[in-house]
C-alpha cells in the first residue's frame, strides 16, 4: 500500500478525515487514475459496520444546469458481456430493500431510457420469481400508454386498474 490514512481519534469522528477543498472554477478536485490495474478494483469502499447512514452521497449539486451528477462513459468495442452499472443486493431475506429508487419532483421523466444500436432498449428478467416483473400503481387520473409494433405473434399484458379490474391487453411481438 502506497498511502494509507487511519483516524483514530474519537474527536473527529463526526468529522472529515480527509477534506479536499479547491478553488479554482475548472479542473479536477481528485483523480484516481489506475493504469496498470486490469482485474482489481480502482476504487473501493467499505463500510462494513454502517447501518443508518450515507456510504456514497453528492450534495449541494444546486448549480448544475447542463452537466450530469454522474457519468459513466466506456468506449471498448469489446463485445464481450459486461454491465455499464451494476446494482447488488444479495440477500434474498432482504423483502425490504429496493434495488434502485429514482425520485424526480419535476415534470421531466424520471428514467428515460434510450438505445440506438438496433437491440433492445429495456429488458426485465425475473429469473426463478413468481411475484410482478413489471407495475405501475395508478391514481384515477394517471394515464398509461402502451406503444408497439404489430407482427404475427402476440403476447398479452396484463393491466390492474385502480378499481381492482383486470384487463388484459393484447401485444404484438
Amino acid at each position: 500500500m502506497a498511502l494509507q490514512l487511519e483516524n483514530y481519534e474519537p474527536a473527529l469522528k463526526a468529522g472529515a478525515s480527509v477534506n479536499i477543498t479547491v478553488t479554482t472554477v475548472t479542473g479536477t478536485a481528485l483523480e484516481v487514475v489506475g493504469h496498470t490495474i486490469t482485474t482489481g478494483k480502482v476504487v473501493s469502499i467499505v463500510a462494513k459496520t454502517a447501518t443508518t447512514g450515507i456510504i456514497l452521497e453528492l450534495d449541494q449539486l444546486d448549480s448544475l444546469t447542463t452537466g450530469n451528477a454522474v457519468s459513466v462513459t466506456s468506449n471498448s468495442s469489446s463485445t464481450s458481456t459486461r454491465s455499464m452499472v451494476k446494482l447488488v443486493q444479495d440477500n434474498a431475506a432482504a423483502t425490504g430493500a429496493t434495488g434502485l429508487e429514482v425520485q424526480q419532483d419535476s415534470s421531466a421523466p424520471a428514467i428515460l431510457v434510450s438505445g440506438t444500436a438496433g437491440g433492445t432498449v429495456l429488458k426485465a428478467l425475473a429469473v426463478g420469481s413468481t411475484g410482478v416483473v413489471f407495475e405501475v400503481p395508478l391514481t384515477t387520473d394517471t394515464p398509461v400508454t402502451v406503444t408497439g409494433r404489430t407482427t404475427a405473434n402476440t403476447s398479452w399484458l396484463r393491466i390492474k386498474l385502480p378499481s381492482g379490474t383486470i384487463r388484459y391487453l393484447q401485444v404484438y411481438d
